[in-house]
């Protein structure tokens, strides 16, 4: 998964905080495949010459848990669950609940809407600092959003909250159904990097 975002300046007026006002636009590339993460200075970076892949091994249960709560994959981690996942019905609404393989200690629950659409998907991890962190995104208003009609439908309104705080809110304007074919091969400098330290296990007590 590749996700390349380009932060700015708003358009209303800056009241301060969250890093605000940029001096310039600010381009993030964010890259998980398997058991690798990592940042790119260009898409492919690493690969072409003059760019850089810069080893993001803490990331990766952050991207792989973004990775699997999307509408798709989270459908296809539930079938890679088999008889893990548990299916039902909560007042006429159909509840689907599993184990996530990756990140370990990931429990997914999923809610269809009435056209057996991904409607939410809440997560608990295990934090190691923060305890048991839930995160749910909701997906709504599905539509066909590629420039080539499909029978691909994707959410176009998508809101993520992390312990009951709004943290994201997107309006999906345009989807490439068409075009699924994507690899995203591991650059060698990443697949030889350090693993990262060994997380710090931190018990809490009330």
């Amino acid at each position: 998964m590749r996700v390349d975002v380009t932060r700015s300046n708003p358009a209303a007026p800056i009241q301060g905080g969250g890093g605000l006002p940029l001096a310039a636009p600010v381009r993030q590339i964010q890259v998980v495949s398997g058991n690798f993460a990592w940042n790119e200075s260009v898409p492919g970076g690493g690969f072409i010459p003059g760019t850089t892949a810069t080893p993001a091994p803490a990331a990766i249960s952050d991207r792989l848990l973004q990775l699997w709560s999307t509408p798709h994959g989270v459908l296809k981690a539930a079938e890679r669950a088999g008889a893990n996942a548990k299916v039902t019905e909560e007042g006429g609404t159909i509840v689907i609940t599993f184990p996530l393989a990756a990140p370990a200690g990931t429990t997914m629950r999923v809610t269809l809407n009435a056209k057996n659409q991904v409607d939410r998907v809440e997560t608990r991890a295990d934090n190691p600092v923060l305890g048991d962190t839930v995160t749910e995104t909701t997906y709504s208003d599905y539509k066909d959003l590629g420039e080539i009609q499909s029978d691909v439908l994707f959410p176009s309104h998508i809101v993520q909250k992390q312990g009951g705080f709004p943290v994201l809110d997107l309006t999906i304007t345009k989807t490439d159904a068409n075009n699924p074919y994507v690899v995203f091969p591991v650059p060698d400098n990443v697949e030889k990097a350090p693993k990262g330290p060994v997380p710090v296990k931190v018990d809490s007590q009330k």
